[in-house]
C-alpha cells in the first residue's frame, strides 16, 4: 500500500469501479473476508451489521512466523464458536466419505452438545456430543502436521471492502469490530524442532470455572503412539468470557505419531467425543 493512501485510514472513498466504499484498518488484514480466515467471523457484521460475538485471536509462534489458528467467539446467546485458522478446514462425512469445508465449529450453551457449520450452507453433518470432566468439557480435538499448514499472518496492511449501498452504515460497522476485539493470546514456541515423526495437537475444552486447574485435564489423542514412563509437556491458554464466566481452555501438546495417524493422509484431522448417527436422507452429503 503507497503511503499517501495510508494517510486515509479515518475516510472512506469510492474505489474506481464506483462498486464499493473502501475502508483501511489497521488490525484486520484481508483481501477477501470470506476466504481470509482473520476475518471470517466478522462475516455477519460486514454483511448485516450485526456482530457475532466478542472474539478472541489464538496463534501460533514458531521459527519468528506467526500463524493464525483460530478464532475464538463468545456470543450473546452464550454459544462459543471456533473459527478455524486455515484457508480450508476440511472434513470427510461419516456417511459418504465426501468432503466438506468448514466454516466453524459451534457449542451450545448446555455445553454438552455442539455442530459443524459448513461453507456449503446445504451441507448437512450430524451433531456431537462434548464429555464432562469434573465440570469441564471436552469441546473437540484439532491435530495438524506442521505449523505450515495454518495461515500465516500477512505481513502487511490491507482492505477491508464494504458494498457502496454500506456507505452510511459504514463507521458503525467498523467501530463495532474494534469494540468486539477482545486481544490476541499464542502459544509460543520458539525455534523448537518438531520431528518428522511428530505432530502438533491441540484440545478444547470449555468450563464455566475461569479458575480451573488446566493441570487436572488428562491427556489423550488417538493419532499418538504414547510410551510408558515418557512425559508430554502442554500449554494452555485460557480465553476468558469476562461478562459470563465461561473460559475456553485450549491444550497444545507435540506428539508423536502412531501408524495409524491420520495425518499420514491428511495435513489436519478434527476428532470428537462422540458423533450422533445420521439420520436425514435427502441431504446434501
Amino acid at each position: 500500500m503507497k503511503g499517501f493512501e495510508e494517510k486515509k485510514i479515518l475516510k472512506a472513498y469510492k474505489a474506481k469501479d464506483n462498486e464499493e466504499i473502501i475502508k483501511y484498518l489497521n488490525k484486520f488484514p484481508n483481501k477477501s473476508y470470506r476466504t481470509n480466515p482473520y476475518i471470517r467471523h466478522l462475516e455477519t457484521l460486514i454483511d448485516n451489521g450485526k456482530p457475532t460475538g466478542k472474539y478472541h485471536i489464538i496463534q501460533l509462534k514458531y521459527l519468528k512466523t506467526i500463524f493464525l489458528l483460530g478464532t475464538i467467539v463468545f456470543t450473546s446467546g452464550k454459544r462459543i464458536l471456533f473459527f478455524p485458522g486455515f484457508q480450508k478446514l476440511v472434513i470427510p462425512h461419516p456417511k459418504t466419505k465426501n468432503i466438506h469445508e468448514i466454516h466453524h465449529i459451534t457449542c451450545e450453551k448446555s455445553m454438552k452438545e455442539g455442530h459443524l457449520k459448513f461453507r456449503n450452507k446445504k451441507t448437512q453433518f450430524p451433531d456431537f456430543l462434548t464429555r464432562e470432566i469434573n465440570n469441564v468439557y471436552f469441546w473437540f480435538g484439532l491435530t495438524i502436521d506442521k505449523p505450515e499448514v495454518l495461515f500465516k499472518t500477512p505481513k502487511y496492511r490491507e482492505l477491508i471492502k464494504f458494498p457502496i449501498k454500506m456507505k452510511k452504515d459504514i463507521e458503525r460497522r467498523l467501530s463495532l469490530i474494534e469494540e468486539f476485539y477482545k486481544g490476541s493470546l499464542s502459544f509460543d514456541i520458539g525455534d523448537k524442532e518438531i520431528k518428522q515423526n511428530q505432530f502438533l495437537n491441540f484440545e478444547f475444552f470449555l468450563t464455566p470455572n475461569q479458575n480451573y486447574n488446566t493441570s487436572d485435564f488428562p491427556l489423550g489423542s488417538s493419532n499418538a503412539d504414547f510410551h510408558d514412563g515418557e512425559t508430554y509437556p502442554s500449554m494452555f491458554i485460557n480465553v476468558k468470557d469476562d461478562l459470563k464466566d465461561i473460559s475456553t481452555i485450549i491444550r497444545f501438546s507435540i506428539l508423536p505419531k502412531n501408524k495409524n495417524n491420520l495425518l499420514n493422509v491428511r495435513k489436519s484431522a478434527l476428532f470428537f467425543h462422540y458423533v450422533k448417527p445420521f439420520k436425514k436422507s435427502n441431504s446434501n452429503w
